[in-house]
C-alpha cells in the first residue's frame, strides 16, 4: 500500500479514491473516443447523407421547415449516439456511486430526461450555427464566438451571482465571529461583505467545496455550501471566502473568460476550415454546413474543442495556485491551506495526489500540488 501524501491522510482511502478517479477518467476518454469513432462511421458509411436526404423529403420546402429539419436531424443523431453508448453510461453511473441496478426503471427515466435535455441543447446550438453560416457565410465563426461569449458570461458569471440567488435565496448564517473574519478578508481584497449565508447550490469545483460570491461590484455576500459550517472551523470557512475574493479581486475570471472566448473563436474557425474540404470531397455542395456533413462538422468542432479545453484547464490551474497564494498570504501562509485540507478531508476524504494525465482534464491542481506550491 502506498503511503499517503500527508500524515493526516488515510492510505486506504487514497488508494480507493485513486482507483475511482482513474475509472472515471478512462470512461470519459472512452466516451470521447466513442463520439469520434461513431461520427466517423456515420459519415464514411454514407448513412448521414441518406438520413439527411430522407428527412428533407419529409419536410415541405418552406422557410419554417429549415430550422426544424436541422434541429430534428441533430437531435436524432445525438439520441442515436447516446443509445449506442448506453452501456458506458450505466458503467459511469456505477463509478459515480449510483446504484442503477437497484432502481433501474427510475434511473433509466432520469437518464432519458438528461439525454433529452442534451439533445435539445445541441440541436438548438447547431441550428444556431447553421443559421449563422447561412446569414454570414464569411464571418459565421465570429458570430458563433460572440454567441459563445454571451452565453458563457450569462451562464458562468451572471446567473450564479445574480439570478440564482433571487430564485433560491441563501439562508443567512447568524455567526458574528465568522462574519467579522470574512469581512476582514474582504477588506484585504477590496470587497465589502454585507453578510454570510449557506446555499445548496454553492458547492463548486471537482471534489472540494468552495465559497461563492453573490452580488456585483464591491458589495457582496459570501455563501458557503449548506451544512459545511457545522463540520469545519471558522478558519477554514474564512480561507474559502478569502480565496474566492482573491480570485474576484484580481479579475481572474475575466482573464480566464477572455482566453476561453479567443480559443472558442479559434475552434470555430479551425473546425470550419477542416470540415469544408472533407464535405466537398464527399459530394455535398453545401460543404461543412450541408446537413449530411453534420458528423464531419461535429468531429472537427469537438476534437478541436477538446484540445482548446486542455489549454484552458492548464491556465485555470495556474490561476488557482495564484488564488491559493493570495489567500494564504492574508491568513497564515501554507499552514492555512493545510488546515483547510485537513478539516475537509476529515469531513469527506478526497484524492490528494492525482497522476498528471488525469490532471490534464481538471481545472484544479491536485491538493498535493497546491500544498507543495505554497510550501516552496
Amino acid at each position: 500500500m502506498v503511503a499517503p501524501a500527508e500524515p493526516w491522510a488515510d492510505a486506504a482511502a487514497e488508494k480507493r479514491l485513486a482507483a475511482e478517479s482513474r475509472l472515471r477518467t478512462l470512461l470519459f476518454l472512452a466516451q470521447s473516443a466513442g463520439l469520434m469513432v461513431l461520427a466517423g462511421v456515420f459519415w464514411a458509411s454514407g448513412w448521414s447523407r441518406k438520413l439527411a436526404e430522407g428527412m428533407a423529403a419529409c419536410f415541405p420546402d418552406a422557410v419554417a421547415a429549415w430550422p426544424v429539419l436541422r434541429a430534428a436531424y441533430v437531435a436524432l443523431a445525438v439520441a442515436g449516439y447516446e443509445c449506442l453508448m448506453f452501456p458506458l453510461s450505466v458503467w459511469e453511473a456505477i463509478a459515480e456511486g449510483e446504484r442503477p441496478e437497484e432502481r433501474f426503471g427510475r434511473w433509466l427515466l432520469r437518464h432519458a430526461g438528461l439525454v433529452a435535455v442534451e439533445a435539445a441543447l445541441l440541436a438548438g446550438g447547431f441550428t444556431a450555427l447553421y443559421a449563422a453560416a447561412r446569414a454570414l457565410p464569411g464571418a459565421w465563426w465570429l458570430a458563433a464566438t460572440g454567441g459563445y461569449a454571451v452565453l458563457a458570461l450569462g451562464v458562468g458569471e451572471w446567473a450564479p451571482a445574480m439570478l440564482l440567488p433571487r430564485l433560491q435565496p441563501p439562508r443567512e448564517l447568524d455567526d458574528p465571529v465568522l462574519l467579522e473574519a470574512v469581512r476582514e478578508a474582504g477588506r484585504a481584497f477590496g470587497r465589502e461583505v454585507e453578510g454570510i449565508g449557506e446555499w445548496d447550490g454553492a458547492a463548486e469545483g471537482e471534489e472540494l467545496p468552495a465559497a461563492r460570491l453573490v452580488g456585483a461590484g464591491r458589495r457582496v455576500e459570501v455563501v458557503f455550501p449548506a451544512g459545511l459550517g457545522r463540520r469545519v472551523s471558522r478558519e477554514t470557512l474564512a480561507f474559502l471566502a478569502a480565496r474566492k475574493m482573491a480570485w474576484a479581486a484580481h479579475v481572474v475570471h475575466v482573464r480566464l473568460q477572455i482566453v476561453r472566448t479567443v480559443l472558442a473563436g479559434a475552434v470555430f474557425c479551425f473546425a470550419g476550415r477542416v470540415a469544408q474540404p472533407i464535405a466537398l470531397r464527399g459530394g455535398l455542395a453545401g460543404g461543412a454546413f450541408a446537413l449530411g456533413a453534420f458528423p464531419v462538422l461535429a468531429m472537427a468542432l469537438f476534437g478541436s474543442a477538446a484540445l482548446a479545453g486542455l489549454c484552458v484547464n492548464a491556465l485555470a490551474r495556474r490561476l488557482e495556485l495564484r488564488a491559493d497564494a493570495l489567500a494564504a498570504a492574508r491568513l497564515g501562509g501554507a499552514e492555512s491551506l493545510e488546515g483547510h485540507f485537513r478539516e475537509l478531508y476529515a469531513v469527506r476524504p478526497f484524492q490528494l495526489s492525482v497522476p498528471w494525465w488525469q490532471v490534464l482534464f481538471r481545472t484544479l491542481p491536485s491538493p498535493a500540488r497546491r500544498l507543495a506550491a505554497l510550501r516552496r
